[in-house]
């Protein structure tokens, strides 16, 4: 179930007060600011599944279409797919492409007459030579660039795809794509093709720095910080409270521990950076574990 499906479960009008009460609570924090949304569909009387109708219409039959099943990995045929970066998501794209039948390596393993045809860029955070680069020394190979802590259009790349992704990459079946206006439709179906030979659909949404899954994923965690640094509850309880509580597959200070502290600060820096909204603000004890290079 994801959050809209929640909202209306619980009831929108409940979600608005008990935001509303936070905010009231800490004297404004900007991270508990309601949205403005909430308040459009309470005044509305979009409740919810209470009232027939929320985000969803609730009738006679589904609310929504179910999610469509994953295409089956394989087919790689042996393509060159250069995939960049050290972290764990990157150790796991290079092992999913394996798997799939690409011939995938870390940029610098071709040589001669092997360059890559296909290039995924999973660097994070971006290497500061990627941002602001001259438009007209575009990369001469298609290439997919990990929208982690910039967004796409920050890149300074006209030509590339962006995508997110959040490891474990396990049971991943969906990855998330961006475009700019200059981006090539070539390039983007030929990336589509590329996750799908990975087992993954392909979703094509808003440009921003973590794009949609990465964003709410890593407030989640930021959140996380942000309790346990103030003393609200041990990193178990806060992990219990979301995996009992909620049904998430795992807990923020799990999950931050497998994107890893550097991904998640990245993100939350680049929403900062790029929208100026105080709700995106690290927590202190996030920025500490980045710095030190120890979990909390």
């Amino acid at each position: 179930m994801g959050p809209f499906e929640l909202m209306d479960l619980v009831g929108i009008d409940v979600g608005f007060e008990v935001a509303k009460s936070f905010e009231a609570q800490s004297f404004g924090e900007p991270r508990w600011r309601p949205s403005p949304l909430q308040a459009r569909m309470v005044a509305s009387g979009r409740h919810g599944r209470k009232t027939g109708r929320g985000w969803y219409e609730y009738g006679d039959g589904p609310h929504r279409p179910d999610d469509p099943p994953p295409p089956e990995a394989g087919g790689g045929g042996g393509t060159r797919l250069a995939i960049d970066g050290t972290s764990e998501l990157a150790v796991e794209l290079r092992r999913r492409a394996e798997a799939a039948g690409f011939d995938a390596r870390e940029p610098g393993g071709f040589g001669g007459d092997e360059e890559p045809e296909l290039v995924i860029d999973a660097s994070v955070p971006a290497r500061v030579s990627d941002l602001g680069a001259d438009p007209a020394a575009a990369r001469p190979v298609p290439t997919a660039l990990l929208c982690a802590d910039a967004s796409l259009h920050s890149r300074g790349e006209p030509l590339a795809v962006g995508f997110h992704l959040l490891p474990p990459l396990a049971h991943v079946s969906l990855v998330e794509l961006t475009r700019l206006p200059t981006t090539p439709d070539t390039s983007c179906k030929a990336f589509e093709q590329v996750f799908a030979k990975l087992g993954m659909h392909a979703e094509w949404v808003g440009d921003a720095a973590g794009l949609v899954l990465g964003r709410i994923v890593c407030q989640l965690v930021n959140e996380a910080a942000f309790a346990i640094g103030e003393g609200v509850g041990e990193p178990s309880d806060v992990d219990a409270g979301l995996t009992l509580g909620l049904n998430h597959p795992r807990g923020p200070v799990v999950w931050g521990r497998r994107i890893g502290s550097g991904h998640v600060l990245a993100t939350i820096d680049g929403l900062f950076d790029e929208l100026h909204d105080p709700r995106y603000r690290a927590a202190p004890l996030l920025r500490r574990a980045v710095a030190s290079g120890c979990d909390y």
